[in-house]
């Protein structure tokens, strides 16, 4: 094979196992006969009126519309539909959720690359990725928490590549990535508050200020325009949104004694639980074992614990919202598992991976594949 050939291969062939697992999520889920639920319904109507607009030539109604989005997500997820909708998408959810699916990858395949992994990208994280119900759901619902876990994996996988923004490339993306983020979901910051901490300390450590100013420089650009005239209406939006007095109590006292129950704590664990299953999070917790030693398990871990915490702590609970920890845990697997697999605790991890996560995938599809009929009211099998 030639040189060209050989580059072109080492670049596709980690995407293989992406390409599997798009195709096995989608063919299990089309002809179900289920619709989405939830903000998707509104978001495609949204989403379709401004390709209108677009494509009517109302540019300043398409200014104004867009300028107005505050709540329930600021405007740049809209921008993705906009675009499926002008270049002919038919199913604008499928591709929602692929953008978003095809980030998670992106940012898993950055953190796995420098840590000796197999050719063929992270497929052991894949696997559990694909099989957790969590994806299944919101790939199905196409929940607005699938970019906003792209964005973050796709963040904290340049910020490690960019060794600790020394690398400019790798820290102008990083600070792309953070602005679409920033444009995308309110949720999204929560879990670049450790990873960007510790990013700080690299930089003043490495004397990284080139790349800091060019990471500032690309945030400012893609969030900056927009934040500047809306900074208050979004400060009261997550102010409100977060505020748990709406349904317990006018008491702040009552509210912090919600939000350190037992009940509230446990939440996303319990979440993460139903979502991998006790073997998978047996599989998680040996490869936080093994991956804390890497660096890249470490900007992964750091980007779980924070967004875990901060979120439990936000007033108001939502499973998707814990999303952005799946593919940081699948690359903290892979990356504390696959290593020298030459060695027995590798092998048996590997062992415990594949026998939790072929079950549990197994499972989801039979789930979700499954045909739902139609109401009675909507079946037009008799006539």
């Amino acid at each position: 094979m030639s040189y060209a050939g050989r580059v072109i291969l080492r670049r596709v062939q980690p995407w293989i196992p992406f390409v599997v697992m798009v195709g096995v999520l989608l063919a299990g889920l089309s002809g179900t006969g289920r619709t989405a639920t939830g903000d998707a319904p509104h978001i495609l109507a949204i989403g379709q009126k401004l390709a209108g607009m677009l494509a009517q030539g109302e540019f300043l109604t398409f200014y104004e519309s867009i300028s107005s989005l505050v709540s329930p997500h600021p405007p740049g997820g809209y921008f993705l539909v906009v675009i499926l909708d002008l270049i002919g998408w038919s199913n604008l959810p499928v591709g929602v959720s692929i953008c978003g699916l095809a980030l998670m990858w992106h940012g898993m395949v950055l953190l796995t690359s420098k840590e000796g992994q197999s050719r063929w990208g992270p497929w052991l994280g894949g696997l559990l990725i694909m099989a957790s119900g969590l994806t299944w759901f919101s790939v199905e619902q196409m929940a607005w928490d699938l970019l906003s876990a792209g964005c973050v994996a796709a963040c904290i996988g340049h910020l490690h590549a960019s060794d600790g923004l020394r690398k400019l490339g790798h820290g102008l993306y990083f600070g792309l990535f953070m602005g679409l983020g920033f444009v995308t979901k309110y949720t999204f910051p929560a879990f670049l508050v450790l990873p960007v901490v510790f990013a700080g300390w690299a930089i003043v450590r490495f004397r990284s200020y080139a790349g800091l100013f060019t990471a500032l420089a690309a945030f400012m650009i893609l969030a900056g325009p927009w934040y500047w005239g809306h900074t208050q209406a979004v400060l009261a939006y997550v102010a409100h949104s977060a505020n748990a007095a709406a349904t317990l109590s006018d008491s702040p006292a009552s509210s912090w004694a919600y939000r350190l129950s037992a009940e509230n704590l446990l939440y996303y664990p319990t979440v993460l639980r139903d979502a991998l299953g006790w073997p998978g999070l047996l599989v998680v917790g040996l490869g936080f074992t093994r991956g804390w030693s890497s660096p890249s398990g470490r900007w992964a871990a750091w980007g779980v614990l924070g967004g875990g915490f901060i979120l439990t702590f936000a007033g108001e609970n939502q499973s998707r919202y814990i999303l952005p920890a799946l593919p940081l845990l699948a690359a903290i697997v892979d990356i504390g598992v696959r290593p020298g697999l030459g060695q027995s605790l590798s092998r048996f991890g590997l062992v415990a991976g594949l026998c939790a996560a072929l079950p549990a995938a197994w499972g989801s599809w039979t789930a979700y594949s499954s045909s739902e009929r139609a109401p009675a009211s909507r079946d037009q099998n008799h006539a």
